[in-house]
């Protein structure tokens, strides 16, 4: 993910899969994290917020989300 990209649950959540994997193969988690353009940052803070979602559950987050702004668009 570039610097300043929005990034949803769902992206995060393979991300977060495909770091995991990569440090697995044994790779170190900088490396990993740069090849997928992440900072070390990014990647614990999204390790706490979305510990432990799985993609479907993430997908649920994201339409939840989506249902959530267009209802407070439709009250604004």
């Amino acid at each position: 993910m570039r610097r300043g990209q929005t990034t949803n649950a769902e992206q995060v959540v393979l991300e977060r899969r495909q770091i995991a994997v990569q440090t697995a193969q044994g790779k170190s988690l900088a490396l990993a994290g740069r090849e997928a353009e992440i900072s070390g940052q990014s990647y614990y803070r999204w390790r706490t917020e979305c510990g432990g979602l799985k993609l479907d559950q993430a997908r649920k987050t994201n339409d939840l989300e989506r249902e959530s702004a267009g209802l407070r668009r439709l009250v604004a």
